[in-house]
């Protein structure tokens, strides 16, 4: 196996990488590996093709992973070292070429030479396991797998890893380079505030030398540049060259931002491309084409984000918690079929743990879920502690929370979760519902957890006023329109509608037990043309108890029709032969025809009758029964009051 392709699979599972060569005493990184490594397959490869004979080595922690290092050379004995502590867990392994020992654990610790002992490091990078670093031989995996928990013996003898805060002195960028000057004194001459004394001015000439530091530019050159090109024609009066270097100098001094933060260059560091991009489509081969990755059809989709918009009280969380169960189970228990199993991570920011556990428990009683299916579905209670992705600061503006978006992807990848689910998203940032460029950037926070980890996402979001033209329009959903554009997959999910359940012949309170889910976006499938509909259900929790708990089904509205036909007939029946009266069959059926309660003709709604009072319909302390009267030969219902 080449080192390009053992390498990818890694890549792929958000190991950072970075390739190397061996200059015959130590491991030489071809890029600055701390801040240039990359779990981007592509980049992988852009680099294999360009440093022919390269090998690639891992970035630690940025991977979340620790070795622990075992050294068998120069009088070094870690093996040894090692037998005096307690067995390692069962992980990934690799051989080293010098007959050493890399052990692979998922976690973090403070990293350096000797941190276990005499021969037993935990370094910050190793080459990857099979690779072959040319003149220094094969590191050979010998035991695969995922890398198992880092021990809590390890953190407590090696120490927790330090958090090291940025140097407000160092540079982001290479300070003074001619774009940047020049960017510099235009700012200078056409939109630099003037500083005038008594009003300001000093705190001003301060915010100038900020701004010219941000900009990427030298303290010595920024005095230069505010004396030439600002202080005479918007300082009032003039700083001396003495005063004004003293201000610059406060400025490098005292600024929190490091300088060069706002170049292009640190605004957007990944400016260059790589022709590698640019492809033809006549080198497509049959082979190049790999089947979409579906969880569950036209529902949810790995590397995807789908929206459910529903009004409140559809049953959009009872939907969600169904939905998980059938990926953790793999048994379809919805319309939409089961493509794969997977784990899956249910995150919903409403309800307490006490309330998702009654409603999880309850779904899968319903659903007859085994436990053991249940060790794949992970649930959160965001209520008090919301998962804030993207808030809108007042001073900075929009800030993505770095920290919240690394945490869900290791979390993802930790338990291999196929699907995550945010309910609702209106929790998961702090930005204004109307704001497009908000939204988006709050929708690529989570496109870009899902092209990391692999797994699809599924967002549940309100919808706006109004309850017209609802099923499958996704103009109805509250808020700007970027999260409509953004996801691929959109679903609506609305309750049954008043003409709907007059059309189905329900009764006005019996539409509330049904709920519709609608295609709105169909670009990766072709667009349903029927209805999926679902029904809610009572589970009871306790034997003792008449206490019981909400879930959902799916259910085949001709079924619920014909139930609802028949039922809607009966309740007709009962209403128009009162107690010690009776009344033709034809009579009835031709007053419930007249009446519109069912979409039927007389002589079905006739025959649904007979069919349904051939044997006697009881009620309280009142009987319904038909009979044939003697004298006309004629069909009708009586009601007897039972003794």
């Amino acid at each position: 196996m080449s080192n390009l392709s053992n390498a990818l699979p890694f890549a792929r599972a958000g190991w950072y990488l970075f390739p190397s060569y061996w200059d015959g005493e130590r491991h030489t990184p071809c890029v600055a590996w701390s801040t240039k490594s990359s779990d981007s397959s592509a980049q992988v490869e852009e680099w294999a093709e360009k440093l022919p004979g390269c090998y690639f080595c891992v970035n630690l922690k940025a991977s979340n992973v620790i070795v622990i290092d075992v050294d068998n050379k120069n009088g070094k004995n870690g093996s040894e070292v090692m037998a005096e502590y307690e067995p390692l867990p069962g992980t990934m392994k690799s051989i080293t070429p010098n007959n050493g020992e890399h052990y692979f654990f998922e976690g973090s610790c403070a990293m350096g030479a000797n941190k276990l002992g005499e021969g037993v490091d935990i370094p910050g990078m190793v080459p990857l396991p099979g690779q072959h670093a040319k003149g220094k031989g094969l590191y050979e995996l010998i035991q695969r797998g995922k890398p198992a928990p880092l021990p809590q013996w390890v953190v407590e003898k090696a120490g927790k890893p330090k958090e090291r805060k940025e140097d407000p002195s160092v540079s982001l960028v290479e300070l003074d380079q001619p774009e940047n000057i020049q960017r510099a004194v235009s700012w200078l001459q056409t939109h630099a505030e003037e500083a005038i004394e008594g009003d300001g001015g000093d705190q001003t000439t301060y915010n100038i030398a900020c701004r010219v530091r941000d900009m990427g530019v030298s303290e010595s050159m920024a005095s230069e540049l505010m004396l030439e090109h600002w202080n005479e024609t918007r300082a009032f009066p003039p700083w001396t060259t003495d005063e004004l270097t003293k201000k610059v100098a406060n400025a490098y001094r005292y600024a929190l931002d490091r300088p060069g933060n706002a170049t292009p260059e640190a605004i957007f560091p990944d400016t260059s491309r790589s022709t590698s991009i640019i492809r033809c489509a006549a080198d497509i081969t049959d082979k190049d084409i790999q089947p979409r990755e579906w969880l569950m059809w036209s529902r949810y989709l790995r590397r995807n984000v789908t929206v459910t918009v529903a009004p409140g009280g559809a049953g959009k969380s009872a939907l969600n918690i169904v939905e998980c169960l059938a990926l953790a189970s793999g048994e379809t228990l919805t319309e939409n079929e089961v493509k794969q199993q997977t784990p899956v991570w249910y995150y919903n920011t409403e309800d307490d743990f006490d309330e998702l556990n009654r409603r999880i428990r309850a779904a899968a009683v319903y659903h007859k879920i085994t436990k053991d299916a249940l060790k794949y579905f992970y649930y959160t209670s965001g209520r008090t502690q919301p998962l804030i992705l993207v808030a809108d600061d007042r001073k900075h503006g929009l800030v993505v929370n770095e920290k919240a978006v690394t945490w869900l992807i290791q979390e993802i990848k930790r338990r291999h979760a196929g699907l995550f689910v945010l309910d609702p998203f209106v929790r998961c940032h702090r930005v204004s519902e109307n704001d497009n460029n908000a939204i988006d950037l709050v929708v690529q926070q989570l496109q870009r957890v899902a092209d990391t980890t692999n797994c699809a996402i599924s967002i549940v979001h309100h919808v706006s006023k109004g309850s017209t033209d609802v099923h499958g329009n996704l103009d109805k959903v509250r808020g700007a329109s970027a999260l409509a554009s953004a996801v691929r997959i959109a679903h609506t999910f609305y309750s049954m509608s008043v003409k709907e359940a007059k059309d189905y012949g329900m009764s006005g309170s019996e539409r509330l037990k049904y709920a519709r889910l609608d295609n709105a976006k169909a670009n990766l499938t072709p667009r349903n043309t029927t209805e999926a509909w679902y029904a809610h259900r009572s589970v009871p929790m306790r034997w003792d108890s008449d206490e019981t708990v909400g879930t959902i089904s799916n259910v085949k509205i001709e079924g619920v029709r014909k139930e609802s036909q028949e039922k809607s007939i009966t309740e007709s029946v009962f209403r128009m032969v009162a107690p010690g009266t009776e009344v033709s069959v034809y009579n009835l059926s031709t007053e419930i025809a007249n009446s519109g309660v069912v979409k039927l003709t007389s002589r079905s709604i006739q025959r649904k009758i007979e069919s349904a009072f051939f044997a006697a319909q009881r009620r309280d302390s009142y009987s319904w029964v038909m009979f044939i009267d003697e004298a006309t030969g004629t069909k009708k219902i009586q009601c007897k009051e039972v003794l």
